[in-house]
């Protein structure tokens, strides 16, 4: 996302492996997932930084000042104080990067959603979806919270399939980013329904960042708590964007709610055949054991099969992987690049 994840960091010694770049911090080592022709130095260098102990990473800065087409950071703690993932997509690979379009609509949502639109209109941004992560895990596991919100309530009621109706249109048409941010936290109400984690799949595409950010916390709070059996082919195109590079900060989340509902292995070539996986290629060459195993594990369950760590045998079979000719006559060219 384009805002969210503005980290430090001191770079002191950088250390290339097979697997990953890494640098040794004082406050814990820096991983960069994604480079292939960038370095730890170069960045560095053209960010303009002239000392190591200046140095400032932010994945908008990333992205506006170095043109990658997306990237993400994140901190992790560690024992040895934090563990800090950097992962971009290169400029060479920014076709891999296909967000959709801002909606266009004029839709008003349910008078009944009153509260959680003002709460998420005051609160625009993080302080909102942060709220809205503990709704989604409370309520999902039947719990109750130490801190309710005044909005909470509201959201816990609005369980109608009217309700779930106008979450999905809302989310899929409203130009109004903060009732599109609202339409995802309504949807966390719906985990029996498929298409509500289709919508909230989808959602992960969209340009602004809090509505992502919304969409994730919402999926996150599925896949996590209510996870069961769920049909992903209508949205094969959007996870394709995901795992290809789209979106970073979602990629986590979108392998485990794939690996949570047993995705079926007949969508591996929609999803990352034809020179598709860029993430996962990436991830399975991790340093960080959590991501590489999350990877390694998805790419198991798509392909029945099981090259350990092997990047370079993972790709020849997302090569081999390839859509059947009558996906490609409902998948467009853009779809399946």
């Amino acid at each position: 996302m384009r805002q969210i994840g503005i980290l430090t960091g001191v770079l002191l010694v950088a250390c290339t492996t097979a697997q990953a770049q890494v640098v040794d911090t004082s406050k814990g080592p820096i991983e960069f997932v994604g480079l292939e022709q960038w370095s730890p130095e170069r960045i560095q260098k053209e960010l303009g930084y002239k000392t190591p102990d200046s140095l400032h990473y932010c994945a908008s800065e990333l992205k506006k000042r170095l043109g990658f087409p997306d990237a993400s950071v994140f901190t992790f703690r560690a024992e040895s104080g934090q563990y800090k993932v950097i992962t971009v997509v290169e400029p060479q690979h920014s076709h891999r990067v296909r967000y959709a379009e801002t909606p266009t609509g004029n839709l008003g949502a349910p008078a009944t959603w009153a509260p959680v639109l003002a709460a998420a209109r005051l609160n625009y941004g993080q302080d909102f979806t942060f709220e809205l992560r503990q709704y989604a895990s409370a309520a999902l596991r039947g719990t109750s919270l130490d801190k309710t919100s005044s909005w909470m309530p509201t959201l816990a009621t609005l369980r109608s399939d009217e309700d779930a109706a106008a979450a999905l249109k809302l989310l899929a048409g409203d130009q109004d980013r903060v009732q599109r941010m609202a339409a995802a936290a309504v949807l966390i109400n719906f985990p029996a329904r498929d298409d509500a984690w289709q919508g909230l799949v989808r959602a992960l595409r969209d340009r602004e960042d809090m509505v992502i950010a919304a969409a994730m916390h919402a999926l996150e709070g599925l896949a996590t708590h209510r996870a069961r059996t769920v049909d992903w082919e209508p949205v094969a195109a959007d996870l394709r964007h995901l795992l290809n590079g789209t979106s970073l900060f979602a990629t986590r989340i979108v392998m485990r709610a794939l690996l949570n509902t047993q995705v079926p292995s007949r969508l591996a070539p929609l999803l990352v055949g034809r020179d598709g996986g860029h993430i996962l290629l990436a991830y399975v060459r991790a340093s960080r054991v959590e991501d590489r195993t999350l990877a390694h594990d998805l790419l198991v369950a798509l392909s029945g099969q099981d090259h350990g760590y092997d990047a370079q045998r993972w790709r020849q079979w997302i090569a081999s992987a390839q859509p059947p000719s009558t996906a490609l006559d409902t998948m467009s060219k853009c779809d399946i690049s």
